[in-house]
């Protein structure tokens, strides 16, 4: 782990170094590359509390957040960047002109996203992973007014994927019925929703059997992949969406 991220944080560095180098002047580009830097000052630090003071909750949760970040700025320059995105960028205006809250539509479904990540992973440096042991059901011995702090937890981690698949599926939805000439969209739109159901899956056999590891570290992943694949989709979204006027203003 301290190899690999020894390694991520060299590209990291490298790739900030170059935006500053050869792109200062696209706000796109510089603005990402120079946030993640700063996130991965704090991620280091984090790193080494966690280890320090043997590993308490709280800084655990708080360095997988910070992951998540580099995460997404990271996948905000790919948007960016990579020639069929930018592609995608090119066709987006008529998507947008159909329907111009669609980028604030895609900032909040990739916003519940993060926060949503942030609750799973309370969820794991808490240990109530388990506190629930049945689904749909919680399962707990509880009563029915007072429960116990974590049950709350995986409760508030249950709730907050339902309202969050609510609002994505809602998002791709308006996406994928503006976007019917643009088989891209379509298709982004539709991998996404994919992603969902099989994070909705990995999320019940957790529970079910008990917390696999194999089960474990494809929800994060899985988790990661629908986080950034909707910062990619905004970044586009955005970047197409017209910009108001001096006197507008």
């Amino acid at each position: 782990h301290r190899f690999v991220g020894a390694r991520t944080s060299a590209q990291i560095v490298a790739l900030a170094a170059l935006a500053w180098r050869s792109h200062r002047r696209d706000e796109w580009i510089i603005g990402p590359a120079t946030a993640a830097i700063g996130l991965l000052v704090v991620q280091v630090a984090l790193g080494g509390v966690h280890v320090i003071f043997e590993l308490p909750p709280a800084s655990g949760w708080m360095h997988t957040g910070v992951a998540m970040a580099i995460a997404g700025v990271i996948a905000s320059q790919v948007a960016v960047t990579h020639p069929a995105a930018r592609e995608l960028a090119q066709r987006a205006s008529a998507v947008i002109t159909r329907d111009r809250g669609l980028p604030v539509a895609m900032a909040v479904t990739a916003g519940a996203a993060y926060l949503l990540i942030l609750t799973g992973s309370y969820v794991t440096r808490t240990g109530a992973s388990l506190a629930c042991p049945a689904f749909p059901y919680c399962g707990a011995e509880t009563t029915p007014m007072i429960f116990p702090e974590l049950v709350k937890i995986q409760l508030l981690h249950r709730f907050a994927a339902f309202g969050v698949a609510l609002t994505a599926c809602v998002t791709l939805w308006r996406l994928i019925q503006v976007a019917r000439t643009e088989p891209a969209f379509r298709a982004a739109a539709l991998t996404l929703t994919m992603l969902m159901v099989v994070q909705f899956g990995l999320g019940v056999s957790n529970v079910l059997l008990r917390l696999p590891m194999w089960s474990r570290t494809l929800h994060l992943f899985v988790a990661a992949l629908l986080w950034t694949g909707l910062v990619m989709l905004w970044v586009v979204v955005q970047r197409a969406a017209p910009r108001r006027t001096a006197g507008a203003r």
